[in-house]
C-alpha cells in the first residue's frame, strides 16, 4: 500500500497547502526531487553538448542517463528509440510529416474520435497536404468505447496508419492496446499510440504492446514540460526527418531538432526515479522492476479512489458520469471522470469548486472531436475530476460533498 501522507511530503505544493488538486489530467504536481534535479543542472551543468569541457560532458551524460531511464519506463529495446521534444503535440506534428512522405495519394489513415486533438490534427493536416483519405473509428456514446463493428469495417479498408489513444484524457476510458495494435498490423497499418494520459496511471510497455510509435509527456507523470516519442528503430532508420544539415544523421539525434530542454530532461529522469521509489524495492533492483512494483501500488490505490467516487456520484441527483459509470467496469478506466449536469453548467460547477479550493477543469480538454460527437461541445463541455496517487479518500469525500451542495 502507498503511504499517502508520506507521499504528500515529497511535493512542496501539496504539503504547504490544503487545496485539493483534482486537476491532474491537465498536468500533475511535481515532487521536490524533480525540482532539485532541474536546479542542479542549471546551476552546475548548464551547457550545450559535444564539447571537451566538464559541463558539456556532464550534459552529454545527463541526456544519456535520461534516455536510459525513459527506456526503462517504456520498456523499449534500445535507448536510441527514445526521442525528446517540447511536448507530445510537437513531436507528433514533427514525425507526421516524415510518415506522410511515405504515403501516396489515395492512401488511407485511421484515427479515433476518442482522442485528444494532438493525435488527430497532425494527421489531418498531413493527410490534407498528401491527399490522403481519413477514416475515424466511431464510438459507443454510452460507454465512450470503440464501436467494434465500425473498427472492423474501417480496418478492412487497409489504412497505412492507425493512430489511437491508450487512455482518454476526457473520460478515462482505457483501450486494449495489444489487441488494437495487432488488428492494425494485420490490416497493414503502422500503429501510433498516444499514451499521455495513460502514463501517470499505468505502466507503459511498448515491447509487449508491439506498437510502432508511442508518445507521452512528462508533465503528466510528475515531471516538467518535456515530450517523449518512442519509435521502433527500424522505422526511425528508414524515415527521413526534417532537420538542419549539421544535426545528427543517426537516431535519436536526427529527430531532436535544435537544442533540447536539458534541465527539463534531467527533471524527467528524476520524475521516473521518483515513481520507481514508490516501489519500496531495493534500489539495486532494475529500474523496470521497481517501476512494475510501484505501478501495482499506484493502480490499487487509484482503484480505491475510483470506486469511492463512482459510488458517491450515483447517490447525487442531477449529475452523470460521461462514459463508463458502473463499478463492474472499473478495470476498463482510470481515475479520470467527465461529469455533466442538466441543473448546473460545467463551467459554473468548476468555478464553484474553485471557491472551495478544489481545482478542476471544465471544457473539452482538447478532446474536441469527442465532445462534438457526444453533443457537449455546444454546451460548453463537461466538468473533469481527476485523481492520481497523491490524492486520498478524504479528498474524494470533500469533492462529492461540494458537488452535492452545488447541485442543490
Amino acid at each position: 500500500m502507498l503511504n499517502i501522507p508520506k507521499i504528500v511530503q515529497n511535493f512542496p505544493k501539496l504539503r504547504e497547502s490544503k487545496e485539493i488538486h483534482a486537476d491532474a489530467p491537465g498536468g500533475t504536481q511535481v515532487p521536490e526531487s524533480v525540482i532539485n534535479a532541474i536546479s542542479y543542472y542549471l546551476i552546475h551543468q548548464n551547457a550545450n553538448l559535444g564539447a571537451a569541457f566538464r559541463t558539456s560532458k556532464e550534459s552529454d551524460q545527463t541526456l544519456l542517463n535520461a534516455s536510459n531511464t525513459v527506456q526503462a519506463l517504456l520498456n523499449a529495446s534500445k535507448n536510441s528509440e527514445i526521442i525528446f521534444g517540447n511536448n507530445m503535440t510537437s513531436l507528433t506534428f514533427h514525425i507526421s510529416r516524415s510518415i506522410g512522405n511515405t504515403l501516396q495519394t489515395g492512401d488511407r489513415i485511421l484515427l479515433s474520435k476518442l482522442d485528444h486533438e494532438a493525435n488527430i490534427s497532425p494527421w489531418q493536416l498531413m493527410a490534407r497536404d498528401k491527399k490522403v483519405e481519413i477514416d475515424f473509428v466511431e464510438i459507443d456514446a454510452e460507454t465512450c468505447t470503440f464501436n467494434k463493428d465500425d473498427l472492423e469495417r474501417k480496418l478492412a479498408k487497409k489504412p497505412k496508419l492507425f493512430a489511437f489513444t491508450a487512455c482518454s484524457n476526457a473520460t478515462g476510458t482505457l483501450n486494449d492496446i495489444p489487441k488494437l495494435t495487432k488488428l492494425g498490423h494485420d490490416a497493414g497499418a503502422m500503429v501510433y499510440v498516444d499514451a499521455v494520459h495513460y502514463a501517470p496511471h499505468k505502466l507503459i510497455d511498448v515491447s509487449q504492446w508491439d506498437c510502432d510509435f508511442l508518445a507521452c509527456s512528462a508533465y503528466k507523470f510528475f515531471g516538467p514540460h518535456v515530450g517523449i516519442l518512442y519509435g521502433k528503430e527500424s522505422l526511425l532508420n528508414n524515415l527521413q526527418p526534417y532537420k538542419v544539415r549539421p544535426a545528427a544523421n543517426l537516431n535519436p539525434g536526427k529527430w531532436m531538432t535544435g537544442t533540447q530542454n536539458h534541465e527539463g530532461i534531467a527533471g524527467t529522469s528524476a520524475a521516473i526515479d521518483y515513481l520507481a521509489s514508490l516501489s519500496g524495492a531495493n534500489p539495486l533492483t532494475s529500474k523496470r522492476n521497481q517501476l512494475e512494483q510501484a505501478f501495482n501500488k499506484i493502480e490499487a490505490h487509484e482503484k480505491t479512489l475510483s470506486l469511492a467516487f463512482l459510488d458517491g456520484i450515483k447517490k447525487l441527483d442531477g449529475i452523470e458520469i460521461v462514459g463508463l459509470n458502473d463499478l463492474s467496469t472499473i478495470n476498463q478506466r482510470v481515475a479520470t471522470f467527465s461529469l455533466t449536469s442538466k441543473k448546473v453548467p460545467a463551467e459554473i460547477m468548476a468555478k464553484q469548486l474553485a471557491l472551495k479550493d478544489i481545482f478542476a477543469y471544465s471544457g473539452n480538454f482538447y478532446a474536441k472531436t469527442l465532445m462534438e460527437t457526444l453533443g457537449y461541445e455546444e454546451k460548453g463541455g463537461v466538468l473533469r475530476i481527476g485523481f492520481v496517487h497523491y490524492n486520498d479518500l478524504n479528498q474524494v469525500e470533500v469533492i462529492l460533498h461540494e458537488l452535492k451542495t452545488i447541485l442543490s
